[in-house]
C-alpha cells in the first residue's frame, strides 16, 4: 500500500512539474515582448509611402522589443496589438512572404499605426513593414496600447502603455543601457530613434531624454465677450516647485520669445506653489475697454542648462476674448496665427492657431483651442490696397498634442442645411472679402456685379433640398486674426474622408477619389485617398480605377443601347448623382465644372464582411463662377453667358479622363432610358428645389443673415463711390450686387425650361397636377419628390417617364388612383399604389385613401358621428377609432327606448347595423364605450347616425 502511495505521489509530482514547466514557458513567452518606444506625433521620423497624401505619409508608430536574453530568436508573428481593452486581438502580427517574423534578443520592431492593415516585404535588406488596422489619437483621453501573446484565453494583455501626448516629432521610450533595458520608466525624447536602441547617456553635454514637458500655463480669463476693463492672471497648472521654470507670453498672437529682454515677454517669474501652500507666482495684465479681440499666448520654459534641463517647453496656452463688444449677430471667430509663416510663402505651412467661436447670445462657447495645419488657399490684394483678404484651411492635427478634431455642432441652421455632425478634423475659412471681384460687365445693366456669397448660396441650397451630390455645410462668421478684424468669412465643411466616414460610413482607407486638378493644384483635391489591401496604392489607384472605367465607358464598342452594357455602366456610376450635378451646374451657369474644380469619389469595402457596392458620386467644390460671375466673351464656354442654353455644356474638349463629365453624360444621353430620367429630373428640380421661388427665397434668407452694420464693417476697403454705383456707399454696393445676382437667378430659372426645350426639340411643357383625397390622409412621392402641398403642379415635356407612389397616413390605406383625362394610361393599373406613366398631354392624377378598420387605428379613442352599413365596403361598421393598442374594450349600442341592440368586449367586433340578424331602420342610436389604451382609461357616451 505504501509503495503504491509513493508511486502515486511520484506520478503526481511529475505532472505537477510538467504543468509548472508549461506555465513557465508560457510566462516566459508572455514576458519576452514589450513596448519600447512610440510616437503619436510623427512628422518626419518615419514615412509611409502608401499614404497617398503628404500629410498622411507620417503615421503614428510603436516599437516592440524582445526583452529575452536567449540566443534563440523569438517568434513575434501571431501576437496581438490593440488599442481596445475589450478587443485585445484587434490586430494580429502576420507572417510575411510565408516567413515568420522573429526577433533576436533585444532586437526591436516597428509597426505603423495607420489603419491600412497590410504587410510590405522589405526591400534591399530593409525590414518588413507592418501597417496595423487602426490608428491612434493621442489627444483622446485614456488612449492605451495593448500587447497580447498568442496564448488563450487572450483576456489579459502581456504589456500595456497609456499614451502620453507629445509635441511634433517627439516620442516616449524606455532608455537602454549596454544592450539591456535600463529601467521601466518612460522618458520623453526630442529625437525619436525607431528601429534603434533608445539613448541613455547624454550626447555632447545635452540630455538624451527628459522627464516630460514643463507644466502648461493657465489663463484665468476664459474666451468670450466682456464689457469694460478686464484683469486676468496667467498661472501654472501644478503644485511642483522648480526654480528653473519661466513663463513667457504675448498679447498679439506672436510666439513668445524665450528671452527675458524681448519686449514681447514679461519678467521672468517662478511658477509653482510655495512649500507653505501659497498660490504661487503669476503675472497680471489689464485689457482696456473698446479694444476689440485679443488673443493671449503663453508658454513655460525650463532655463536649465545642458543635462540640468529636465523639461522641454510646455504646451502653449491660448485665450481670445472681445472687450466691450457691440452686439454681434453672427458667430465670432478669433484666430491666433503666425502670418509671417502663412502668408509670406506660397507653400503649405504648419502654424499655431487658436480658434474660438462665440455664439449670438454672447455666451462664450469654446469650439477649438490648439495648434494645427493652416494651408493658405490664396489671398487677394484689392486694387493695390494693403488690406488683404485671406482664405485658409485649418486642420486639427493630433500630432501637435492639442486636439484631433473640432468638436462642436457648427451647422445648426435648418435653412442652410442642418447637420448633426460634431466632429470636424478640417474646416475651410473662405473670405467673404472676395465680394468685389467684378464691378460690372460689358453689355449688361449697370451694377451687374459678382459676390462671393454664390459659393455659400450654392452649397447651402443643395443641402437644404437634399440634392444628390456632396456639398459643404457652411455658416458665416466674423473673423478676427491676431486681434484685427478681417471681415465676414464662411466656415465651410470640406468634402474629405471625415465627411464620407460620417455621412456614408466609408473611412479614409476605403476612399477612392479623383478630380480634374489632381496633378496641378492639390489644394482643391479635398477627398483623401489611401491604400486598401488588394486594391492598389493611394491616389494613383484612384486615378487608375477611374481611368479604367472611363476608358471602357467611352469606347465605341461600349454601346449604351445594349441593356447589359448600359447596366454595367449604371453599376459603376451613380446616374442620379451625375444628373443632379449636371443640372445644378447647367442652371447656375458654372462654366468651371467642366474643366476644373470638379471631384468625384467612391467607397471600397472595409472588410471581408462588407458587401456594399459603391458607385462614383460627385461633389461640389468651389463654385464661385456661377450666377453671373463671368459674363463676357459669350462664345467661350469658359465664360458662358446668362443666355447660354443648357446644352452649351456639351462644348467641352475631346473626351479623356481629365475632362470626363460632359462627354460621358452626352454619350449616356443617347440612351432613351437615361435621357428620359435626366429630363424628368430636370423638370422635377425646376418645379421644386430649383424653382424661381425656391432660389430667390433662399437668396433672400442668405441676405437676411447680414445686417447693414455687418456689411459696413465687412467691406472696409471700399471707396465712398465705388465704380458702377455712383453716389453709393459700400453697403449700397453690396446690396446692388445681391440684387444683380437675384436678377440673374430670375432670368436663368425663367430660361431653363425654354432652354432645355430648344436644346432637344421637346414638345411641351405639359402641366402635371397631383392631388390626394381625402385631404391630409396621405401623400404622394412623385419622381422621388415627397410632395407636401396639394394640388401640386409641375411642367413636364413629351414622353418623359414619371413615377408616383401613394403613401397613406397611419390610419388610412391606399384605395385607388383617378386620372384626368379619365382614360389616361397608368401602369400597372389604378389599384396599384406604385404607378408609372408617360407625359404626352396635360393631365392630373389623384390618390384616394380610405380609413382603416377602426380597430386598426391609433390615436385618442374617438367615436364617429355616423356610418352607412349598405355593403359598399366603405364605413359599413360602427366602432371606436384609436383602439389598435387597446388592452380592454367595452362597447354597447341602444335604441331610443334603452333596449340593448349590440354589445361587445372584442375590439375587432363592431356593430354592423343589425339586431337579431335584421337591419335596423335609419335613425339615431345611443352608444357608450369604455376602453383602456397604453395604460390609460377612456370612456364616453353619445349618439351615432345610421344611414343607408
Amino acid at each position: 500500500m505504501r509503495k503504491n502511495l509513493n508511486l502515486y505521489n511520484s506520478m503526481k509530482n511529475v505532472k505537477y512539474f510538467a504543468l509548472l514547466a508549461i506555465v513557465l514557458v508560457q510566462m516566459t513567452a508572455k514576458s519576452q515582448f514589450k513596448f519600447h518606444e512610440y510616437s503619436c506625433s510623427n512628422i518626419g521620423s518615419i514615412y509611409d509611402h502608401h499614404a497617398g497624401r503628404t500629410y498622411f505619409a507620417s503615421p503614428d508608430w510603436v516599437e516592440i522589443i524582445n526583452t529575452s536574453s536567449s540566443t534563440t530568436p523569438a517568434t513575434f508573428s501571431y501576437w496581438y496589438l490593440s488599442d481596445d481593452r475589450t478587443n485585445l486581438r484587434k490586430y494580429q502580427i502576420p507572417i510575411v512572404n510565408n516567413k515568420l517574423i522573429k526577433l533576436n534578443s533585444h532586437q526591436v520592431y516597428v509597426i505603423l499605426l495607420c489603419g491600412h492593415n497590410r504587410a510590405d516585404s522589405g526591400i534591399a535588406g530593409s525590414p518588413d513593414t507592418l501597417h496595423a488596422n487602426f490608428s491612434l489619437n493621442q489627444t483622446k483621453p485614456g488612449t492605451t496600447l495593448y500587447l497580447t501573446a498568442n496564448i488563450p484565453p487572450y483576456s489579459v494583455a502581456t504589456d500595456s502603455v497609456v499614451i502620453k501626448r507629445s509635441q511634433p516629432d517627439h516620442s516616449w521610450g524606455i532608455p537602454d543601457s549596454t544592450g539591456t533595458i535600463f529601467n521601466k520608466v518612460w522618458k520623453l525624447y526630442r529625437k525619436p530613434s525607431p528601429w534603434l536602441s533608445n539613448p541613455y547617456q547624454p550626447v555632447s553635454g545635452t540630455p538624451s531624454y527628459f522627464a516630460g514637458y514643463a507644466p502648461s500655463p493657465k489663463i484665468s480669463l476664459q474666451p468670450g465677450f466682456y464689457g469694460g476693463t478686464q484683469t486676468f492672471n496667467i498661472l501654472d497648472s501644478t503644485n511642483n516647485i522648480n526654480p528653473n521654470l519661466e513663463l513667457f507670453y504675448t498679447n498679439d498672437c506672436s510666439k513668445p520669445a524665450l528671452n527675458g529682454n524681448s519686449p514681447l515677454t514679461p519678467s521672468t517669474i517662478d511658477l509653482g506653489a510655495t512649500s507653505s501652500g501659497g498660490t504661487g507666482a503669476s503675472t497680471q495684465t489689464n485689457y482696456q475697454s473698446g479694444s476689440g479681440c485679443f488673443s493671449v499666448r503663453a508658454i513655460v520654459h525650463d532655463n536649465g542648462i545642458g543635462i540640468l534641463q529636465e523639461y522641454l517647453d510646455s504646451f502653449e496656452s491660448y485665450s481670445s476674448f472681445l472687450v466691450d463688444s457691440t452686439y454681434y449677430k453672427l458667430c465670432v471667430t478669433c484666430v491666433c496665427v503666425d502670418t509671417n509663416l502663412l502668408f509670406l510663402t506660397q507653400t503649405k505651412d504648419t502654424v499655431p492657431m487658436l480658434l474660438t467661436c462665440f455664439n449670438t447670445s454672447k455666451k462664450e462657447v469654446v469650439k477649438n483651442i490648439g495648434q494645427g495645419m493652416l494651408k493658405k488657399l490664396h489671398f487677394h490684394n484689392f486694387n493695390g490696397l494693403p488690406n488683404k483678404q485671406w482664405q485658409f484651411w485649418f486642420r486639427s492635427e493630433d500630432e501637435y498634442g492639442y486636439n484631433y478634431t473640432n468638436n462642436y455642432a457648427f451647422f445648426t441652421d435648418q435653412s442652410l442645411g442642418l447637420s448633426n455632425r460634431t466632429d470636424f478634423p478640417e474646416l475651410i475659412f473662405r473670405a467673404g472679402g472676395e465680394d468685389n471681384y467684378l464691378l460690372g460687365g460689358s453689355n449688361l445693366p449697370t451694377k451687374m456685379g459678382a459676390n462671393h456669397v454664390r459659393d455659400f448660396f450654392n452649397h447651402t441650397i443643395s443641402l437644404r433640398h437634399d440634392l444628390n451630390f456632396e456639398a459643404s455645410h457652411t455658416k458665416p462668421t466674423y473673423l478676427f486674426m491676431n486681434g484685427a478684424f478681417r471681415g465676414i468669412y464662411y466656415i465651410k465643411e470640406p468634402v474629405d474622408s471625415a465627411y464620407t466616414n460620417y455621412y456614408y460610413n466609408y473611412p479614409h482607407a476605403a476612399i477612392l477619389a479623383n478630380d480634374i486638378l489632381q496633378s496641378t493644384t492639390s489644394s482643391y483635391t479635398t477627398l483623401q485617398q489611401d491604400t486598401v489591401a488588394g486594391k492598389g496604392t493611394g491616389f494613383n489607384n484612384a486615378a487608375y480605377t477611374w481611368n479604367k472605367f472611363y476608358t471602357w465607358a467611352m469606347m465605341p464598342g461600349t454601346n449604351v443601347h445594349i441593356p447589359a452594357l448600359y447596366n454595367m455602366m449604371a453599376d459603376s456610376l451613380d446616374f442620379s448623382s451625375l444628373n443632379d450635378y449636371v443640372i445644378y451646374n447647367m442652371l447656375s451657369v458654372n462654366s468651371d465644372f467642366v474643366n476644373r474644380y470638379a471631384s468625384w469619389w467612391k467607397g471600397l469595402p472595409t472588410n471581408a464582411q462588407d458587401t456594399r457596392t459603391s458607385k462614383w458620386r460627385f461633389a461640389l467644390t468651389n463654385t464661385d463662377l456661377t450666377w453671373g460671375f463671368e459674363i463676357k466673351n459669350p462664345g467661350n464656354i469658359s465664360n458662358i453667358t446668362v443666355t447660354s442654353q443648357p446644352c452649351n455644356y456639351t462644348m467641352t474638349p475631346v473626351h479623356n479622363s481629365n475632362y470626363p463629365i460632359m462627354p460621358l453624360w452626352t454619350k449616356l444621353m443617347s440612351n432613351d432610358t437615361f435621357r428620359s430620367s435626366f429630363l424628368g429630373r430636370y423638370c422635377d428640380l425646376l418645379n421644386t428645389a430649383l424653382s424661381c421661388d425656391s432660389l430667390e427665397n433662399h437668396l433672400s434668407y442668405v441676405k437676411s443673415l447680414f445686417t447693414p452694420g455687418d456689411m459696413r464693417s465687412h467691406v472696409w476697403w471700399m471707396v465712398a463711390n465705388p465704380t458702377g454705383c455712383s453716389g453709393c456707399d459700400s453697403v449700397h454696393y453690396w446690396t446692388a450686387m445681391l440684387d444683380s445676382m437675384n436678377s440673374f437667378i430670375a432670368y436663368r430659372c425663367t430660361l431653363a425650361l425654354q432652354g432645355i426645350q430648344n436644346c432637344y426639340n421637346l414638345l411641351g411643357p405639359y402641366n402635371v397636377c397631383v392631388d390626394v383625397s381625402p385631404p391630409g390622409d396621405g401623400k404622394v412621392v412623385f419622381n422621388n419628390i415627397t410632395l407636401q402641398n396639394y394640388v401640386w403642379n409641375g411642367g413636364y415635356f413629351d414622353n418623359i417617364l414619371c413615377n408616383a407612389v401613394a403613401i397613406p397616413d397611419s390610419n388610412y390605406v391606399f384605395d385607388h388612383w383617378e386620372t384626368t383625362p379619365n382614360n389616361y394610361a397608368i401602369l400597372p393599373g389604378s389599384k396599384s399604389d406604385t404607378i408609372h406613366f408617360y407625359v404626352n398631354q396635360q393631365m392630373c392624377i389623384t390618390a384616394f385613401f380610405k380609413i382603416k378598420d377602426p380597430s386598426q387605428t391609433y390615436g385618442i379613442p374617438t367615436a364617429p358621428t355616423g356610418f352607412s352599413p349598405n355593403g359598399d365596403g366603405v364605413n359599413d361598421v360602427f366602432n371606436i377609432y384609436g383602439i389598435a393598442n387597446a388592452s380592454s374594450y367595452e362597447m354597447a349600442v341602444y335604441n331610443r327606448w334603452g333596449e340593448t341592440l349590440f354589445q361587445s368586449n372584442d375590439k375587432n367586433l363592431g356593430w354592423d347595423g343589425t339586431f337579431s340578424g335584421a337591419p335596423v331602420p335609419v335613425g339615431v342610436y345611443a352608444f357608450r364605450y369604455k376602453v383602456e389604451v397604453n395604460g390609460k382609461s377612456y370612456s364616453s357616451k353619445g349618439s351615432i347616425t345610421l344611414l343607408r
